[in-house]
């Protein structure tokens, strides 16, 4: 009697085991806390499942008899219909409490992200007000104790070390940045104190501008050179013959900004956004433009020489008698992009598209053509089939340049 009794053990001991593996693996997956449980109820079922499409088989293995159509009957109107609400509800249960659990999560989450920036804010305010009052007797006081014009001066490092970014400005292709309003306004204050030339350069290569916001900020013939404005927010703003030598400025957006005449030499511009800008006459000897988007801008005899452009995007870029002299560009777009009068002489240009761009009357190298096709680069057929090199004897020079004829 109880060796038949423990025959009904079987299907409740196989699917706790059956259960705890497909718990453990989650399997099937369904996004709950309790994947333990929801493996032995699922393996539940589809023993009941398996009873019901075979009960001779089961009833077989427990002995019964399976004689009686009332039993199939019973069986398959009762335990499976059962079987299969107690499922469903089971499931439905579960998913209602990880939900649940989520929502409640994420509102305590936005609750606290808000208390936060609110007190950020109100933070940078008390600390800013505190700047702008070191700055004012440092300017207009001027004091003569050299003590406590260090002293001000390490109060005002010490501070605006701890400005914080936290406004987010949406940029092109889904990418933003974050940004400080306050170290922008730092910055345009200490530029429009009257400091002499020390303190100011002290400051300004002490100070992290970092996310600084300089939205439309008016910063003409000022000299930036070895400042910290990487991620910073230039766009739209007016930095006609500005100084940025030895700067840092990755990742920082100049979008529209007015840079005829600006100065990047030796500057670090990896990553920043350039498109749409005036740099007409404007120096980057040196500078780095790893993965810098160039587009839609113009370079009109600005100057490239030994400067580093690869990886960016220089799609309807006009470079028109800029000087390209030793400057390396490889891997970059150059589709609608205008060389024409520019100096390429010894500029490496390889592994980028080139049947697109213009070359017109542009300054080579008496090998420039064999170059171009040593250095990988896509389309040069078609720039042979557009151009005849004409070469001739440079003034003073020993070697031969020569210039790129359009086939017309």
């Amino acid at each position: 009697m109880i060796k038949n009794k423990s025959k009904y053990l079987i299907p409740i001991v196989s699917s706790i085991i059956i259960g705890y593996i497909m718990g453990f693996l989650k399997v099937p997956y369904i996004k709950a806390q309790n994947e333990f449980w929801l493996g032995i109820g699922l393996t539940l079922f589809i023993i009941i499942l398996v009873s019901f499409i075979f009960p001779n088989l089961i009833f077989k293995i427990l002995k019964i008899n399976s004689d009686s159509d009332n039993c199939r009957i019973n069986y398959k109107n009762n335990w499976y219909l059962i079987s299969i609400i107690i499922l469903i509800i089971y499931i439905i249960f579960l998913q209602i409490k990880e939900i649940n659990g989520s929502l409640k999560l994420n509102s305590e989450y936005s609750n606290n992200i808000a208390w936060n920036r609110s007190f950020v804010k109100d933070d940078q305010k008390n600390k800013f007000a505190l700047l702008s009052s070191l700055i004012s007797v440092l300017d207009k006081s001027k004091p003569n104790n050299d003590t406590l014009k260090k002293f001000i001066k390490e109060q005002i490092l010490a501070i605006s070390s701890s400005l914080h970014v936290y406004n987010t400005k949406e940029l092109d292709y889904n990418d933003s940045i974050s940004l400080s309003v306050e170290k922008g306004i730092l910055l345009q204050a200490l530029l429009h104190c009257e400091f002499d030339s020390t303190d100011f350069s002290v400051l300004k290569n002490n100070i992290s501008f970092d996310g600084a916001n300089l939205e439309n900020a008016d910063l003409r013939k000022f000299d930036l050179s070895g400042i910290n404005l990487n991620r910073a927010n230039l766009q739209n703003a007016n930095l006609e013959f500005t100084k940025f030598n030895n700067a840092q400025i990755s990742g920082s957006n100049f979008r529209g900004a007015n840079l005829r005449g600006a100065s990047f030499i030796k500057a670090n511009l990896i990553k920043a956004k350039m498109n749409w800008v005036n740099l007409i006459d404007g120096n980057l000897q040196y500078a780095n433009l790893d993965s810098t988007d160039l587009t839609n801008s113009q370079f009109i005899n600005a100057d490239f020489s030994n400067a580093i452009i690869i990886y960016a995007n220089l799609a309807n870029a006009i470079f028109d008698k800029a000087n390209l002299l030793e400057c390396l560009v490889v891997s970059c777009d150059l589709k609608n992009t205008r060389f024409n009068k520019a100096y390429l002489v010894n500029s490496k240009i390889s592994h980028s598209y080139i049947a697109l761009a213009e070359f017109d009357s542009a300054i080579v190298g008496k090998n420039w053509m064999d170059q171009i096709t040593e250095y990988g680069d896509k389309g040069v057929n078609e720039i042979k089939t557009k151009y005849n090199i004409d070469c001739y004897n440079h003034s003073n020079v020993d070697s031969i340049n020569c210039t790129l004829i359009k086939i017309k």
